[in-house]
């Protein structure tokens, strides 16, 4: 018979109740870091970024930080050319457009409300 605890583990093994969803806050981290960098950054420089600040205990996922930024390109959020000035292979540049601009300040208005929420929830426990 399964306990409590063991339903709430997701199909991965991790349970939401310890962080494991942070992920899906990688978009409004990489709009945060590309609305800073004006002039863009490639793909690597990103995830070396994101892996400075971790949003959990755990390394940026390479593999999700270039399908999101795919999909971010996609639903132009942000926009890209290839740098082939220097030595080595091109690099992919990704910029802010101002589509993404404006979904960072609905980012900012979510998470605010969020952030409301979550102190609430730490008021109720601690009380």
């Amino acid at each position: 018979m399964e306990s409590i605890g063991q339903n709430l583990i997701n199909n991965k093994g991790k349970c939401s109740c310890e962080g494991y969803n942070l992920d899906k806050l990688i978009q409004p981290k990489i709009l945060v870091l590309l609305n800073k960098h004006h002039e863009g950054l490639h793909g690597y420089r990103i995830i070396e970024v994101l892996n400075q600040q971790p949003l959990w205990n755990e390394p940026a996922d390479s593999t999700g930080i270039y399908r999101a930024l795919k999909t971010m390109e996609d639903k132009k959020l942000l926009q890209s050319d290839w740098d082939t000035s220097g030595a080595g292979p091109a690099k992919k540049i990704y910029r802010i457009t101002e589509t993404g601009r404006t979904c960072l300040a609905n980012w900012v208005k979510t998470l605010k409300k969020y952030q409301e929420s979550i102190l609430q929830i730490l008021s109720d426990y601690e009380n």
